[in-house]
């Protein structure tokens, strides 16, 4: 693709929006400025796309939108996210990915429970539509399951309350009453919620019989700068080791409440690279080895790419150097509860979704939006959509299609 015609004949505008650039339009910079960075975005959306994910070792399932929402239609609650701003651009790009085939929905129509809330966010297949009605009579599943939602958006940014929070941080020293600052957006009871989600309803036992699909995460605000309430004596390993200990905590937490689920298959995605100094990457590295060479200290990264000492100790108290370290949290437990599962045959399925090597070569692909004018940051955390999270789209939908089986095998 060489131009943004070239790109919308492939990307094409839908119902549900359209692609134009990467990242946000930035109305707050003057006209002059505002215009330079917007042609500058608009040519690095086509440059980001004309890269593609493969992985090193056989294929992926070919996307189908018509298949997949079939999928989400044989159980009782569909597609669930729940997560923090990236995870939300997962969803978007799922959202384009299925009007763009055609699909139209309803967004929080008002028979749903909780249709106001201001995190939850609920879509039905729009009623009366031909493709509603194909895809209905292709799924095989009575009308009573189109009033409810094919996908589900919950912003839950670290998964805990903010009472949680203080107990857990209380036992590692955090000051009682510390100030809460509500940056956090969280979903009270959302598990209580994707419990009744996947609840099997009287009459859909013969077509409504696959499980309600959750994709989660959360690693992105899991920092010193957020936990800031924890102790800040002793060595930086010290202070990082606290923030893992409690987000260890919040893991088993999260896990023992969801475990017991049925017809529940929990997909964690694990949370994706940072690259600082991201505007001067212009290519995604060719695989996750060259990669890893070519980041090295992402600590080391962060200080070079500070305006001074001041922000680069700032900047380092993010902790993106601890992403990984917490993935491999998620990834042991998920291992564990699904030998459990295994063994057992009850509960929730889990399954790890892992885009670290994926994501870690592509330090081209971030939205690069001018967060911080005064001190010169762009956005090296949130990525330019469609980007990286149309192919974590593409390995979920291979996940859930693979096989006909997959239900069964856990």
């Amino acid at each position: 693709m060489r131009s943004l015609v070239d790109f919308h004949k492939v990307y094409w505008p839908s119902h549900r929006g359209t692609f134009k650039m990467c990242g946000s339009e930035e109305h707050n910079r003057v006209p002059e400025d505002r215009d330079k960075f917007h042609k500058y975005q608009e040519q690095r959306l086509i440059e980001v796309m004309n890269w593609v994910w493969k992985p090193e070792n056989g294929n992926i399932v070919d996307w189908d939108a018509d298949k997949f929402v079939v999928r989400l239609l044989q159980s009782p609650g569909g597609l669930i996210f729940s997560g923090d701003s990236i995870s939300r651009q997962q969803f978007q790009y799922l959202e384009y990915a299925l009007a763009s085939a055609g699909v139209h929905i309803t967004e929080d129509p008002p028979h749903l429970p909780q249709y106001k809330h201001r995190r939850l966010h609920q879509f039905i297949l729009k009623q009366g539509d031909p493709m509603t009605n194909y895809l209905q009579e292709k799924a095989g599943v009575p009308k009573s399951r189109l009033r409810r939602p094919i996908y589900t958006k919950m912003d839950n940014h670290i998964l805990i309350s903010e009472n949680q929070v203080r107990e857990i941080t209380g036992e590692l020293g955090a000051k009682e009453g510390f100030k809460w600052f509500d940056v956090f957006d969280y979903f009270d009871d959302w598990e209580k919620f994707l419990e009744n989600m996947a609840t099997p309803r009287l009459g859909e036992e013969k077509s409504v019989t696959r499980d309600t699909v959750v994709v989660l995460n959360t690693g992105a605000h899991w920092s010193r700068g957020s936990f800031y309430m924890l102790p800040n004596d002793g060595t930086v390993q010290d202070q990082q080791s606290r923030l893992t200990e409690v987000y260890s905590e919040m893991i088993n937490r999260i896990t023992k409440r969801l475990a017991p689920i049925p017809r529940l298959s929990i997909f964690y995605r694990a949370t994706a690279v940072s690259h600082p100094g991201c505007t001067s990457k212009i290519k995604p590295y060719p695989d996750a080895v060259r990669a890893s060479d070519g980041e090295g200290d992402i600590m080391k990264q962060i200080g070079l790419s500070a305006a001074d000492e001041h922000q680069s100790t700032v900047r380092k108290r993010w902790d993106w150097d601890r992403f990984d370290v917490h993935n491999k949290l998620w990834e042991a437990k998920v291992s564990e509860l699904m030998k459990k599962r295994m063994r057992s045959g009850k509960g929730a399925r889990w399954f790890f979704m892992d885009v670290w090597n994926m994501t870690l070569q592509r330090p081209d692909a971030h939205t690069q939006n001018l967060v911080d004018p005064k001190n010169g940051y762009s956005d090296c955390l949130h990525w330019c959509v469609p980007g990286v999270v149309e192919q974590w789209t593409y390995l979920l939908n291979h996940w859930l299609l693979w096989t006909p089986e997959m239900d069964e095998s856990w």
